[in-house]
């Protein structure tokens, strides 16, 4: 098998070219130290919460803000730059380690600082390995085969932490955040370290440009040659038309859409259930380690079956993977398994459901072989809709149990088990959605066309369009319905979402109004070059009506110009 198919420049690195690189393997080992830092420190963060009297919902807001921050450095200034970025996610790592291990969180102030600089580390170095997994563009297999080498480093990594811990505190008691720091105390912060100062030395022996030069193909054998010659000029014309979905495609796709809508049930499901499925079936008999190990393994089930199994059917895969979920969730509200072997397997089967879901969603986007910018604007949108179901999933769970409490003797009433059975509908919704999604869902190449407006070009004013936009409910929507067509009547070759892409844009995905700003300006080139294309991004990522002034601005003078 060639490394690179010439026929075809977008197709990207085989696994078999990226496991002989040095650069994987680095990514691998940052992975690595990257869980096992995370998870040697996770005590001190949750110590120094303790002490400074941070409240809890504040914390969880902070992490996922950190999450927040970390994907739109990588959206917006570290896009190219994945060697710089790593480095520079490593030390926002590093620097808050230094604060929660040597005493300087004092305060609600300093945690709160600290608290981000981790997260938005943690999760930058997590994103920047994912993006540079992409830039590479491999197929589909060779992916998931690096995606679950990568995930197994992670799994090896957190493991290996647990057992350090278990050998550690059999023999000292780890001192507090406010504790006297005495030689010993302050050796064992410095050997904490460790990991984190290796990450970015590794970061540092990476090549600058990592997986996006591609590698010489190799020399084919005179059969292989003749094999090529021999192929009818249909065949590559189909190669080289199925080169891949830009965000406006996908956007511009039902499907894509799909697969936001089971993100999110999904999300909402699992978090509104699993505190509920623990509290109905938790056995006093249960093994933590046997059941931390069962669900990893329910992880790593469900990685080989979308690996091996559903390599090329995602819309299959969805829908087994949902019923994996569904049925152990079932059985778990209805029998209240008491039995600790028959709850635990019964977890790992849901777990493998679970993150079978995501990782086939994750596959579906892969399979449209994207550059990386439509591949990350792609990955947000259903990562922001997780993220909503999520924080609905813990709402309902925590109306539930203030509600429905269970008494002492874990003997829930009836309402109780009423709202935890209802945690099952969103995983039939899941089901339904899956069975209207197309059967290649991305692997066919894209076939959405923008017609272009054949009546006299409006001349709206700019300053009325932004008033309307913020005053007048759904003028935006029906602003950004008409703005494709009329693109394409002065600028037939600019790419486009359709029209109802652009109104699913504005309703459920306004974090890509501002690349959509940009991207306009930018390619009208000449007769706005002094209008700077980076300013309506801000603009656009802050306040969208204002962006939307601007741009109607631009098309007033490029529809001037056409006159």
């Amino acid at each position: 098998m060639s490394v690179i198919d010439s026929k075809n420049p977008l197709m990207g690195l085989h696994w078999q070219y990226m496991l002989r690189t040095y650069s994987f393997w680095g990514l691998a080992l940052i992975a690595f130290l990257m869980e096992f830092s995370e998870f040697e420190s996770s005590m001190r963060t949750s110590s120094a919460h303790t002490e400074t009297g941070v409240d809890f919902k504040l914390y969880i807001q902070l992490y996922y803000l950190g999450a927040y921050i970390a994907g739109l450095l990588m959206l917006y200034l570290l896009r190219t730059r994945l060697k710089a970025a790593l480095i520079i996610f490593t030390l926002m790592y590093l620097i808050s380690l230094i604060f929660f291990y040597f005493g300087f969180v004092m305060n609600a102030v300093t945690f709160w600082v600290a608290t981000l600089l981790k997260v938005i580390g943690r999760f930058g170095i997590l994103l920047t390995i994912l993006s540079i997994l992409v830039s590479a563009r491999p197929p589909l297999k060779s992916f998931l085969m690096a995606y679950i080498i990568i995930w197994g480093c992670i799994l090896a990594g957190n493991h290996l932490v647990i057992i350090s811990e278990n050998i550690r505190f059999t023999h000292e008691v780890i001192d507090g955040p406010g504790d006297s720091v005495g030689f010993d105390a302050f050796y064992r912060r410095i050997i904490s370290l460790i990991p984190s100062i290796l990450m970015g030395l590794t970061a540092c022996f990476l090549k600058v440009d990592i997986f996006s030069r591609r590698p010489a193909p190799k020399k084919k054998n005179q059969l292989a040659q003749k094999h090529q010659n021999n192929q009818s000029p249909e065949t590559n014309q189909s190669e080289l038309q199925s080169a891949g979905w830009l965000w406006q495609d996908i956007v511009s796709s039902y499907r894509f859409w799909g697969l936001v809508l089971i993100s999110f049930l999904m999300g909402f499901s699992e978090i509104a259930s699993s505190f509920g499925v623990l509290a109905l079936n938790f056995g006093e008999d249960l093994d933590a380690n046997i059941f931390s190990n069962f669900t990893s393994l329910g992880m790593v089930l469900a990685a080989i079956l979308t690996l091996y199994i559903f390599n090329m059917r995602q819309k299959a895969g969805l829908l087994i993977f949902a019923i994996m979920y569904l049925i152990p969730l079932c059985l778990l509200y209805t029998l209240q398994l008491g039995n600790p072997i028959a709850f635990t397997l019964a977890s790992a089967f849901k777990t493998a459901g679970y993150y079978g879901i995501l990782l086939t969603i994750l596959a579906a986007i892969i399979s449209a072989r994207s550059p990386i910018k439509s591949f990350l604007i792609a990955y947000i949108i259903i990562w922001f809709w997780a993220y909503v179901g999520e924080s609905l999933g813990y709402a309902y769970d925590s109306i539930r149990f203030s509600y429905t409490p269970i008494d002492d003797a874990k003997t829930p009433p009836f309402s109780h088990l009423f709202y935890a059975r209802i945690a099952i509908i969103p995983v039939v919704l899941v089901i339904l959605a899956a069975l209207f999604l197309n059967k290649k869902m991305f692997l066919a190449p894209p076939n959405f066309t923008v017609t272009p407006k054949v009546s006299p070009l409006p001349n709206r004013d700019p300053f009325l369009v932004s008033v309307m936009s913020v005053f007048i409910p759904f003028y935006f929507l029906y602003w950004l319905y008409k703005r494709p067509g009329e693109l394409k009547t002065l600028l037939p070759n600019m790419h486009q979402p359709s029209p109802i892409g652009a109104v699913c844009i504005g309703m459920f995905a306004p974090l890509v109004l501002p690349f959509w700003f940009h991207d306009v300006r930018k390619g009208l080139g000449e007769p706005l070059r002094e209008r700077s294309a980076r300013r309506i991004g801000v603009v656009g990522f802050l306040i969208p009506a204002f962006a939307a002034g601007m741009a109607q601005s631009d098309y007033n003078l490029l529809a001037q110009n056409d006159d």
